[in-house]
C-alpha cells in the first residue's frame, strides 16, 4: 500500500507537469479569493460554491477531463497515472496476493475424514488410519497431494509390518516417488511383502528376478515366486 500511494503521488506530479494544471495540493494552499480569481480565469462561475473544496473540485472537474485524455495520448506507455512499468508492478503485486489467498483457501479444504485420520495418528498411531491418510495425500482426494508424506507413513507401516504398505512402498521405490529411486529398497520390501501372502508382491519380485534389478538374475526364483503367484488366492493389488 505504501509502494503503491508513493507511485500514485509520482504520478500526479508528472501529470502536473505535462498538462500545466496545479495538483489539488497546491490548490489547497491558496486562499479562497486567489481560487475565485484562478476559476475566473479558466472562465468557471463560482456562485454555487460554498466550501473551499468545492470551488477546488471544479477548477480540477471541469478540467481535468479532457486534459487527462490528451495525456494519456500523449504517452503511450502509461496506463492511468501510471507508467507502464509501474503498472506491471502493481498488476504482480495483485497476482501475488490473489495467489496467497488461493493458497491459503486450497490448504484449508483437507475433508473432515482426513482430519479425523490425523487427529488418530497424532493420538494412538493407529495403523489403519496412517495407510488411509498416506492413500489420501497420495491421490490428493481429501487432502493435498503430497508424495513425499504419502511415502514417509507408507514406509512407517511396512517396517511395522503390514504388507500392502511394503508392497506400496516398494513400488514407490522403484518409481523414485516420494523419495529417491532405489531398487535393492524395492526388492527388499517387494520380497516382504510376498512372504505374507501379497499377490501382487509376489508377481513384481518375479520380474526384478527375471531382469535383475535391485538383486542378481535368477531365472528359478523367478519362475516360483510367477507360479506362486497365479496360484495364490490373495488377490492384493496395489491401489496407489
Amino acid at each position: 500500500m505504501f509502494r503503491i500511494t508513493i507511485l500514485r503521488k509520482s504520478a500526479t506530479r508528472r501529470y502536473a507537469s505535462v498538462t500545466g494544471l496545479p495538483t489539488r495540493e497546491e490548490l489547497r494552499k491558496l486562499s479562497v479569493k486567489d481560487l475565485k480569481t484562478l476559476a475566473a480565469k479558466k472562465k468557471l462561475t463560482t456562485s454555487d460554491c460554498v466550501e473551499k473544496a468545492q470551488i477546488i473540485d471544479k477548477i480540477l472537474g471541469e478540467e481535468a477531463k479532457p486534459v487527462k485524455d490528451k495525456f494519456v495520448k500523449q504517452n503511450n506507455s502509461t496506463v492511468g497515472f501510471f507508467t507502464a512499468g509501474e503498472w506491471k508492478l502493481v498488476q504482480a503485486l495483485g497476482a501475488a496476493v490473489l495467489a496467497y489467498g488461493a493458497w491459503r483457501f486450497y490448504n484449508s479444504l483437507e475433508s473432515a475424514v482426513v482430519r479425523e485420520h490425523r487427529r488418530k495418528i497424532k493420538e494412538s498411531n493407529d495403523p489403519e488410519a496412517v495407510i488411509a491418510l498416506a492413500k489420501h495425500l497420495y491421490s490428493g482426494q481429501g487432502a493435498r497431494k503430497n508424495a513425499a508424506e504419502a511415502f514417509s507413513l507408507i514406509k512407517n507401516a511396512a517396517e511395522a509390518g503390514d504388507s500392502w504398505a511394503q508392497c506400496e512402498a516398494a513400488g514407490m521405490y522403484a518409481r523414485g516417488e516420494g523419495t529417491g529411486q532405489n531398487y535393492r529398497a524395492a526388492f527388499h520390501f517387494f520380497k516382504l511383502s510376498a512372504k505374507q501372502g501379497n499377490r501382487n508382491a509376489m508377481y513384481n519380485l518375479s520380474k526384478l528376478y527375471e531382469v535383475g534389478v535391485g538383486t542378481d538374475p535368477d531365472k528359478e526364483r523367478a519362475e516360483h515366486w510367477k507360479d506362486l503367484a497365479q496360484k495364490s488366492i490373495d488377490f492384493t493389488q496395489t491401489e496407489l
